[in-house]
């Protein structure tokens, strides 16, 4: 099994656009999500690509990736067989 979390890091600011009444609006951000659609073997892919500021990284990695890590394991676990251990794997 393969898993693939696309990241973008970005050196300098990071800024989230909209439009509101009185026209284009920019807001500073640490963390964005990118979203995009794409069609293979006849099916709709959603790709996610979650963009972060270099600054932010620490705090990405901590409150994304371990997480996710400690559910993929419990889940893998509970695949495989085993009574789901439940432990926290250090982020550093």
């Amino acid at each position: 099994m393969i898993f693939y979390y696309p990241l973008l890091v970005l050196e300098g600011p990071l800024y989230q656009a909209f439009e509101s009444a009185r026209g284009l609006v920019l807001r500073p951000a640490d963390h964005l999500q990118y979203r995009t659609e794409t069609w293979v073997a006849q099916q709709r892919q959603a790709y996610h690509i979650d963009v972060i500021t270099e600054s932010y990284l620490p705090n990405y990695l901590k409150s994304v990736y371990k997480p996710r890590l400690n559910s993929l394991s419990i889940r893998l676990q509970g695949e495989a067989g085993r009574p789901p251990v439940r432990r926290e794997i250090p982020v550093r």
